[in-house]
C-alpha cells in the first residue's frame, strides 16, 4: 500500500534537490584526495582523461571514469560503500564500454537515500519534521559525497537506512520483523563501510541487546547470532589493514602537533621511546617526501615505535594534549564543509577548490554561528544529545546514538589530526539524526515534560 501523496510530496521535493544538483551540469560532488582507491581500485576504474597535480587530488571533481583492465587490481582497505558503486558501475558497463559517468553512482547513492526516506513517509504527518529532514538532511555537505567514491557516501546511506528502519520499528508501522531484518543489515553495512566505523560496534550491540523493539520482533537466539555476525565481520575488516595504516594516524598526532606544541619536545619523544633524532621529522606530514614514515632508516623505527595504545597514555599523563586537540576538532567540525576540497569539475570554470553553497542553508547558518567559537559549538552538540535522551526518557536508542557520536568525535579528534574535519563526517550526520530525532519527538509527544 502507497503512503497519501502528502506523504510521498517531500520525497519528490527531495529527489528534486539532489538530482538538480548531483545530475544537471554543473554537477556537485567532492573531490579526490587518494582515498577513492578504496573503491575505484577493487573495480579498476582510472580517469578516462589525463589529470595530475591539484587537477587530479583536491581541487576538481573528476567526472568521467574508465575501466582499465591494466590497472592493477587491488583492495586497499575493505568498505561496504564498493556494493552500490559496483552495481552501477557493473550494470553501465556493458552499455558504456567500461566508461563510467560519476553522475551513476550519484544517481544509486541518492535511490538509496531516497529509499530511505520512503520508508519512514508512512509516519511523518507533520509537515515542520518533514521542512527539518529535507532542510538538514539534503544539504549539499551529505549529497556532494553521493558524487564521489568516498567510503563515508555508504556510510552515510546505511546510517540513513539503519535510523529509518528503527523509526518504522518504534512507530509499530508495518512488520516488526522485517524492520527489524532491515535496521540489523543497516547496521552490518554500516560496521563495514569504513575502518573507523568498526568501533560504532559496542554500542550498536548496546542497541540489540537492550532494545525492548528489537527483542520482541526477532528472538533471541537470531540476535545472538547477529551480534556474533557482526563482531566476525569487524574482525575481517582488520584483516586488509596496511602495515602503516595505524602507524600514519599516531605520525600525525606525533610529529604534526604534540612536538609543535610541547614546551620539552625533547621529552615527549623520550617518553613515547622514540629516537631524539626524528626531531627533523617536527612538523611532516606522513604522506609527505620528507616525513619519517618514508625515511629508508627511519621507516622500521616508526612502524616498530609508534602507537596509539602509548599515545594514549601519553594522554592520560598530560591531559592538556587532548584537551587541546578537542578543541580543535570542535573548530574543524564547526567548519561545516571540507574546504580545500573542491566540489565542481574542472570544466564548470570555476576556481580550484570552489565549494557549492546550493541547498546549504543549515550547514552554512551552523557555520556563522559556531566558527571560531568551540565552547558555544560544544553548546548546542550537547544540548541535541542530551535533549534527545532525555525527551525519550534515555532509551536504550538515544543512549546509542549518544555513545556513536562521542566514539565519532573523540576517536576523530584523538587518533589522527589531519583532515580532522572529513573524519568528523559521520560525526555530524549522527548529531543532525539525533537533531532530527529531538524535533520529531518534540512535535509527537507534546507530553514528553510529564
Amino acid at each position: 500500500m502507497f503512503p497519501p501523496a502528502r506523504q510521498i510530496f517531500p520525497v519528490l521535493v527531495a529527489a528534486l534537490i539532489l538530482w538538480s544538483q548531483l545530475l544537471l551540469p554543473p554537477i556537485i560532488g567532492l573531490a579526490d584526495n587518494a582515498d577513492y582507491v578504496n573503491v575505484t581500485g577493487p573495480l579498476q576504474l582510472v580517469p578516462a582523461a589525463p589529470a595530475e597535480g591539484s587537477e587530479r587530488f583536491f581541487d576538481f571533481l573528476i567526472p568521467l571514469w574508465k575501466h582499465d583492465p591494466n590497472e592493477p587490481f587491488g583492495v586497499r582497505l575493505y568498505t561496504s560503500t564498493l556494493l552500490p558503486t559496483a552495481l552501477a558501475f557493473y550494470t553501465a558497463s556493458p552499455i558504456t564500454g567500461g566508461l563510467f559517468d560519476i553522475r551513476l553512482a550519484g544517481l544509486v547513492h541518492s535511490l538509496i537515500f531516497l529509499a530511505a526516506l520512503y520508508l519512514i513517509a508512512p509516519i511523518i504527518r507533520n509537515p515542520a519534521i518533514w521542512i527539518a529532514i529535507l532542510a538538514v538532511l539534503c544539504d549539499v555537505v551529505y549529497f556532494c559525497y553521493f558524487n564521489s567514491f568516498y567510503s563515508d557516501a555508504g556510510s552515510f546511506l546505511y546510517l540513513m537506512l539503519a535510523a529509518a528502519f528503527y523509526a518504522r520499528l518504534a512507530a509499530g508501522h508495518s512488520s516488526a520483523k522485517w524492520n527489524a531484518t532491515g535496521l540489523i543489515a543497516s547496521i552490518l553495512l554500516l560496521l563495514t563501510s569504513k575502518l573507523q566505523h568498526t568501533f560504532l560496534l559496542a554500542p550498536l550491540l548496546f542497541l540489540l541487546i537492550f532494545d525492548k523493539r528489537i527483542a520482541k520482533a526477532i528472538p533471541r537466539k537470531i540476535l545472538a547470532a547477529c551480534a556474533a555476525l557482526f563482531c566476525i565481520a569487524v574482525w575481517g575488516m582488520y584483516q586488509r589493514v596496511p602495515v602503516d595504516y595505524r602507524t600514519m594516524a599516531a605520525y600525525h598526532i606525533v610529529y604534526s602537533d604534540l612536538l609543535i606544541h610541547a614546551a620539552e619536545p625533547h621529552d615527549v619523544l623520550r617518553e613515547l621511546g622514540l629516537p631524539p633524532d626524528t626531531m627533523m621529522f617536527k612538523g611532516t606530514d606522513a604522506f609527505g617526501p620528507r616525513s619519517g614514515m618514508n625515511h629508508v632508516t627511519y621507516r622500521k623505527v616508526m612502524l616498530d615505535r609508534l602507537s596509539h595504545a602509548k599515545l594514549l597514555g601519553f594522554y592520560l599523563r598530560h591531559p592538556e594534549a587532548p584537551t587541546r586537540l578537542t578543541e580543535a576538532a570542535l573548530l574543524e567540525s564547526a567548519r561545516e564543509r571540507h574546504f580545500g576540497h573542491g566540489n565542481f569539475a574542472k570544466s564548470a570554470g570555476k576556481p580550484p577548490a570552489s565549494t557549492s553553497h546550493a541547498f546549504a542553508i543549515v550547514s552554512d547558518t551552523r557555520r556563522l554561528l559556531f566558527e571560531n567559537r568551540p565552547g558555544l559549538y560544544a553548546l548546542y552538540l550537547l544540548a541535541v544529545i542530551f535533549g534527545l535522551v532525555y525527551t525519550t526518557r534515555a532509551s536504550a536508542a538515544s543512549l546509542a546514538v549518544a555513545a556513536m557520536a562521542a566514539i565519532e568525535f573523540f576517536l576523530s579528534a584523538l587518533a589522527d589530526c589531519k583532515e580532522t574535519d572529513r573524519h568528523l563526517f559521520l560525526f555530524r550526520a549522527i548529531v543532525d539524526l539525533a537533531l532530527v530525532a529531538l524535533i520529531a519527538r518534540l512535535y509527537q509527544n507534546k507530553s514528553w515534560r510529564s
